[in-house]
């Protein structure tokens, strides 16, 4: 765990950063309170065809936003403490997550987004989607730029993403990758958006070794199409070494994101990829195809559900799936999050989380009734297929009950 001791302090950071703007900006607060208490089936926990098991959890989330002219941020924590009936297990699982942006003169803006988890045991590491018999482990990603607004429709931007997997045992196979990037995005009109965006990878094991390399350059065009719909285009070549073979890689990526006002939702992802090496000839990875949306049908009743396709390499934990925003996510219960109501041209030139699986699809669908004084029920279901070296087949059902609340300031 040494890995992550200095995370600890620059989260304190960002925390009292975000507090302390917020503080002399006379932003705007709310602190969400959820409380869940769950029952599920997974009809395969450890991911290795063993079987499944009927699962009691706890689930505490405490999320903080605030919004203000010049800051908007969200600090959310959801902590999970589940039984595991058949295999007599108690397992942790713990969730930080810290977004946020200040402008510190009317031309330069900070951003943030760091995310920290911390699995306790081999239970809870196959929730994330890893096999890793007897292990415990702390995964992270992190990243920090800064924006230059030098003319009312340019910006120039720079920052730097890390994202890092540390197994406990360390056993030398625990990996870290670090994304610095710049670019440069115009507004042509006030619903168009051109940028050009040049990043570099470099990839380590623990033990500090680079293990590979990559470079690479995208012109990314983003469409405010109307008042509902806003359309992310992204296109360009990508260059790496993998130490014991090179290739080159063509990218293009469409995004469209569909809200109307708060009850409803949709946002789907298409990437498409095409390596060209010598042990890539031809070959066609990330093909990624996913939507997602939720529904308001009452003001009581929300249904959410999600349908995703990976080819050949996909994403870290297809049980959550590629990266919808996150007011996606919860179902707009809680508005959007700092990011969204941004400018438009405060994007992360279009990077990417990628896992090492392959190909395999989802499908998951979710209802959720809210009663009265806060108190709500839900059910829902989840079905992957298809990931890992060996077809995997996983099936989950829940149910839950918990009560939430909201206080404003």
């Amino acid at each position: 765990m040494r890995h992550l001791i200095p995370s600890i302090p620059i989260a304190a950071l960002l925390v009292a950063v975000l507090l302390a703007a917020a503080q002399a900006n006379a932003a705007r607060t709310a602190l969400d309170s959820r409380f869940t208490l769950g029952g599920a089936y997974d009809s395969n926990v450890l991911l290795s065809g063993d079987g499944g098991d009927l699962i009691a959890s706890v689930t505490p989330d405490l999320m903080l936003t605030v919004r203000g002219e010049r800051v908007a941020g969200d600090i959310d924590y959801t902590g999970d403490l589940l039984w595991y009936g058949g295999r007599g297990a108690r397992v942790l699982d713990h969730d930080l997550h810290l977004l946020g942006q200040v402008w510190g003169t009317p031309r330069l803006l900070v951003r943030w987004d760091a995310r920290g988890r911390y699995a306790s045991d081999e239970l809870a590491l196959a929730r994330w989607g890893f096999l890793r018999p007897q292990s415990a482990a702390a995964l992270g990603d992190g990243e920090f730029g800064i924006t230059f607004r030098f003319t009312p429709t340019d910006e120039l931007f720079a920052g730097v993403r890390e994202d890092a997997l540390v197994f406990v045992p360390e056993d030398g196979t625990s990996t870290i990758r670090l994304s610095p990037y710049n670019g440069w995005f115009k507004s042509l009109d006030p619903r168009d958006v051109l940028g050009v965006v040049g990043r570099a990878q470099l990839f380590m094991l623990a033990s500090t070794s680079v293990i590979g390399t990559g470079l690479g350059l995208s012109a990314e065009w983003k469409r405010r199409v109307s008042e509902h719909v806003d359309l992310d285009l992204l296109l360009g070549p990508q260059m790496y070494d993998e130490g014991h073979h090179a290739f080159f890689l063509p990218r293009a990526s469409a995004a469209i994101e569909i809200a109307w006002r708060e009850s409803r939702g949709l946002h789907a992802d298409l990437i498409h990829d095409l390596v060209i090496g010598a042990n890539h000839a031809g070959a066609l990875v990330g093909d990624i195809a996913e939507g997602g949306g939720f529904w308001w049908l009452t003001p009581s009743l929300r249904l959410s559900g999600r349908v995703g396709y990976y080819g050949n390499s996909s994403v870290s934990n297809p049980a959550e799936g590629w990266e919808a925003p996150a007011w996606l996510a919860t179902g707009g219960a809680r508005g959007r999050g700092a990011v969204e109501e941004a400018p438009a041209l405060l994007a992360t030139g279009g990077a990417r989380r990628r896992g090492a699986m392959v190909d395999g699809y989802v499908v998951e669908a979710r209802g959720e009734y809210a009663l009265t004084h806060g108190f709500f029920f839900g059910v829902g279901a989840t079905r992957v297929s298809g990931f890992g070296a060996a077809a995997l087949e996983r099936n989950l059902v829940n149910a839950n009950v918990g009560w939430s609340s909201t206080r404003r300031r």
